[in-house]
């Protein structure tokens, strides 16, 4: 995300950042030091996004017909828009106060989408990484999830998940028994104190 810092002490602004390989990220902050709350009527800013073939984004602030209040510093309007992906960009921002008008720019390269491991293959179509391997198939609602070995190339069960979300299940049976049975009593120390009691859970498991 790039950062448009106006500095309306000093009339200066400043852009800092980086972009995203599919969406350009601009946050416009108005920053003061002298002041608590800042009169922005005579106040107006603004970007352009150009690419080789011309201007492909551009917008400014306050909308036509329309003029900014007090307020205190800090953000006052962002930016989020699609751009392509691997592509050579020039990102032009603007402040205006009625007297001063200064410009930052930033040439950047939009590049590809983040790859997360290795051995992911690109996908054309969708413009992003794939797995090398579809995410396994979970049938019915059983507690199962899987996370990608990149050692092995494939995928691996959760086994904490499962045991984690199985006990879960353990102790809301246990719940419905204990007040069937009449034995609320039991869950006042806690599911677990309940399971230990009626020997659901083997004390000695571990």
């Amino acid at each position: 995300m790039f950062t448009c810092l106006i500095d309306v002490d000093n009339n200066q602004i400043s852009l800092e950042g980086e972009t995203d390989a599919k969406n350009l990220f601009v946050g416009f902050v108005i920053d003061s030091k002298q002041h608590e709350k800042l009169n922005l009527k005579n106040i107006s800013f603004g970007y352009q996004l150009k690419n080789d073939k011309g201007v492909v984004l551009e917008s400014s602030w306050p909308i036509f017909g329309m003029r900014f209040g007090i307020q205190k510093p800090g953000q006052i309007t962002s930016v989020s828009e699609k751009i392509n992906i691997n592509t050579d960009y020039t990102l032009l921002v603007w402040y205006e106060d009625g007297i001063h008008r200064e410009t930052a720019v930033e040439k950047f390269n939009s590049g590809l989408p983040f790859k997360e491991y290795e051995s992911m293959v690109w996908n054309e179509k969708r413009e992003d990484w794939d797995m090398l391997k579809p995410y396994p198939e979970v049938e019915g609602d059983e507690p199962i999830r899987y996370f990608w070995n990149e050692e092995i190339l494939d995928w691996e069960e959760d086994v904490e998940y499962r045991e984690f979300f199985s006990k879960e299940a353990e102790a809301r049976k246990a719940a419905e028994k204990a007040a069937a049975e009449g034995k609320e009593e039991l869950l006042t120390g806690g599911v677990d104190f309940y399971l230990e009691n009626e020997g659901v859970v083997d004390q000695n498991a571990n």
